[in-house]
């Protein structure tokens, strides 16, 4: 039920559960053992996987990914990748374009199927809209299918909008310890038809049963961070912020 299920937005489907694939090579560097663990995943049905143009090497890994499960399989239609696009402070068309060429390359696609456009950076004058007026330009191209935005707030989420940028979902951390879209977003979001993917729901772990009944912290915190993953320290620190 859980992987039939879609999140629909007036364009695009997505399933309501989505690889994430920001840690590849965390737990084994073997790129060999990653590719096993997607292709795992594609065998139990999860066939949606999440990445970035800032994750390593993630996009090459997927690529080579899709590229077996082709071989395999016939085709790729029914695997979608959304990866990202992570200007640094850069609005540019050539940083746009050669970002764009690389995801493509990595994937191994001609279109990729969702860009999540994230501004990393101050939100100083319209730099943050004129570089998502780039993807706009790719799109027309052919070499972007969707644009969502990533870890948007509800007022510059509004301008990227306002100035006709077709945001069709927005990629933000939400889970039972952090409600933030619950302060606008939500309410803006479902106004806009605009779909929000979620990351973070167990919040790396901290909301799964091996803390049910546990001691509260410090008493176990240091070494159980010691030995958690990237992902897991992240949460604990975005959450005590």
């Amino acid at each position: 039920e859980v992987l039939s299920a879609v999140v629909q937005t007036p364009r695009l489907e997505v399933p309501r559960v989505v690889i994430g694939c920001w840690q590849l090579l965390e737990r084994n560097d073997s790129e060999e053992e990653a590719l096993r663990t997607l292709t795992a995943f594609a065998d139990a049905g999860f066939l949606a996987f999440d990445t970035a143009d800032i994750y390593g090497p993630s996009e090459g890994l997927l690529g080579r990914f899709r590229r077996r499960y082709a071989e395999a399989h016939g085709g790729t239609d029914n695997v979608k990748v959304f990866t990202k696009y992570v200007p640094f402070m850069d609005s540019s068309r050539s940083t746009a374009v050669d970002t764009n060429e690389v995801s493509r390359q990595s994937l191994q696609v001609e279109t990729l199927d969702l860009v999540q456009y994230c501004w990393y950076g101050p939100f100083f004058g319209q730099g943050h809209i004129e570089a998502a007026g780039r993807l706009q330009e790719l799109q027309r191209e052919g070499r972007v299918a969707h644009i969502g935005g990533c870890n948007y707030d509800t007022t510059h989420l509004k301008e990227l909008v306002e100035a006709g940028v077709p945001i069709e979902t927005n990629q933000v951390q939400f889970s039972l310890l952090d409600l933030r879209p619950e302060n606008g977003l939500l309410e803006y979001c479902k106004a806009q038809g605009i779909k929000l993917l979620c990351f973070g729901t167990v919040a790396g772990g901290w909301l799964s049963d091996k803390y049910l009944g546990a001691p509260a912290p410090p008493e176990w915190l240091p070494g159980d961070l010691q030995e958690g993953t990237v992902s897991k320290k992240m949460y604990w620190e975005s959450l005590q912020s």
